[in-house]
């Protein structure tokens, strides 16, 4: 409180660095100390971009440690922010959490309309690997109960992500699709996509993503 706007920003940085590396090391309290401070730094000095940073990292603190009414609150309070800031790309993500976070932990029943709102605010954004992610996500939840409907935002997520330059906006689109059509036995196409997706997870030395596409594999073996 003592320090200029610049300095307070660079010491809060510094300070949002150093919680993160406490997270990693699963030193929650100290991180949660260091970001409730740097909250009311920025909050004294109208620094809403790092303010967004803190939130963001606390909320996924909390959701870690199970306090989820807690993230929810923060969920919320980071909509808000962003809505002020008309940050498009991180509105669509702020829905997609806040959607896991009450469908996951509090059985809400307001998922069509946080998801709309994802789909809604990536579109806006203009960001194709944003809309990527968000036609996967919408995607695999419109495919809950509509199938079709369902399929026809996971394909074109695909076919938008061919060219696209995030790995795990690519790999994220085939396996999601994927699933789905398994589920519907068109296990052709499935295998297709999933192919597609080791091809590039092998190439990439992604891992994790490497064991939801085995897994998938097996399924169609299964079946």
């Amino acid at each position: 409180l003592f320090f200029g706007k610049a300095e307070s920003s660079v010491l809060v940085s510094k300070a949002i660095e150093l919680a993160k590396k406490n997270a990693v090391n699963k030193e929650y309290s100290k991180a949660k100390r260091q970001l409730i401070n740097a909250i009311i730094a920025n909050e004294s000095t109208g620094d809403t971009t790092n303010l967004i940073r803190c939130l963001t990292i606390i909320e996924d603190i909390y959701s870690k440690l199970g306090q989820y009414d807690s993230a929810i609150t923060i969920c919320y309070r980071r909509l808000g922010l962003n809505k002020l800031q008309r940050n498009y790309k991180s509105l669509s993500d702020n829905f997609r959490a806040l959607n896991t976070l009450l469908i996951t932990n509090l059985e809400s029943k307001a998922a069509e309309g946080l998801m709309d709102s994802c789909y809604h605010y990536a579109l806006l954004s203009n960001d194709k690997n944003t809309i990527i992610v968000a036609s996967t996500n919408y995607g695999s939840f419109k495919a809950g109960f509509d199938k079709a409907d369902g399929l026809r935002l996971l394909n074109r997520a695909v076919a938008e992500s061919v060219n696209c330059d995030n790995l795990t906006a690519y790999l994220y689109a085939r396996v999601q699709a994927a699933e789905v059509l398994i589920s519907v036995d068109s296990l052709d196409k499935a295998k297709e996509y999933l192919m597609q997706a080791q091809n590039k997870a092998i190439e990439n030395n992604e891992k994790i993503q490497l064991a939801h596409i085995y897994m998938a594999l097996a399924r169609i073996r299964i079946k």
